[in-house]
């Protein structure tokens, strides 16, 4: 429903101007959320039809993935980029692919990026930021079936 101007826009864009760039911000779009349904899908008859689980019983899918809403992400940017198409001046003499611009891409990827992400990432899981917090309280929770009934065993600890 968010993305329908997006798509009759596009669709009277090509019909009328062959302006195939709007078009294929579409196609792109659903590309990605066709994928990403595949992995989630992929993901989840993993984990519940899989030899490593502990206890024989149905599985909360609110427990196996966090992220019930990847697919905002997608919408969010397909918006960003018909929009920014749509109305900053200029956008309509860039060209969509080009060769050096994805070679550009690439350095600063494996390059300064992935160094910094990595450096904030160790940053962050120093003991600087757990000072004053509670974080270092732990829960361990068991689920057993003993004599035909499911108990659960709770134990907290402190890690030093």
């Amino acid at each position: 429903m968010v993305l329908a101007p997006l798509v009759i826009d596009s669709i009277y864009s090509y019909a009328s101007m062959r302006d195939g760039e709007k078009l294929l911000i579409v196609a792109l779009t659903v590309w990605r959320i066709v994928h990403g349904q595949i992995w989630i899908s992929v993901s989840r008859y993993l984990t519940a039809k899989g030899a490593k689980r502990i206890v024989n019983k149905s599985i909360e899918f609110d427990q196996v993935d966090r992220e019930r809403t990847w697919d905002d992400q997608v919408i969010f940017n397909s918006l960003v980029i018909y929009l920014l198409k749509l109305y900053v001046l200029g956008t309509n003499t860039l060209p969509f692919w080009r060769l050096d611009g994805m070679a550009l891409v690439v350095l600063l990827h494996v390059g300064p990026v992935e160094f910094i992400y990595y450096w904030c990432g160790n940053f962050e899981r120093t003991r600087y930021w757990e000072v004053g917090t509670e974080q270092n309280d732990m829960e361990c929770v068991i689920r057993m079936k003993r004599k035909g009934q499911w108990i659960v065993l709770r134990r907290k600890f402190h890690i030093t």
